[in-house]
């Protein structure tokens, strides 16, 4: 497992990130438009990257749809975009309190990551 070790002139996040690429397709969309397609990198309990070609500005709230381990059932996430250095397709997501369903997906999530072999290199 590998854990991004933060930089020093960036802000502490709350929790460790993940870097082991994890590739799970999600739903996102703000204010209950449009859905958009996405898949998400770099989770942790604090948040995560989502790839998209669809934008979304900084402090925008936003609503993932996870899929769970159940066939075509999706878990909601509500988050906010956060600033960061911007890469060509995606954008950064906080998450808004979580409860403990919504944990125990996220650590399924990362424990899924944890035993994917490292493709980045």
């Amino acid at each position: 497992m590998t854990i991004a070790k933060p930089r020093e002139d960036a802000p502490r996040r709350d929790s460790d990130r993940f870097l082991n690429p994890i590739r799970v397709p999600v739903f996102w969309r703000k204010n209950n438009a449009e859905r958009h397609e996405a898949a998400i990198y770099d989770i942790s309990m604090g948040g995560c990257f989502i790839n998209t070609r669809a934008n979304a500005a900084d402090g925008e709230n936003i609503t993932l749809e996870v899929p769970t381990l159940v066939p075509d059932e999706v878990m909601e996430f509500q988050g906010t975009v956060v600033p960061q250095g911007r890469t060509l397709y995606g954008f950064g997501v906080r998450f808004e309190e979580l409860n403990e369903i919504q944990r125990a997906l996220i650590t399924k999530l990362i424990d899924r990551a944890e035993k994917q072999p490292d493709r980045r290199s």
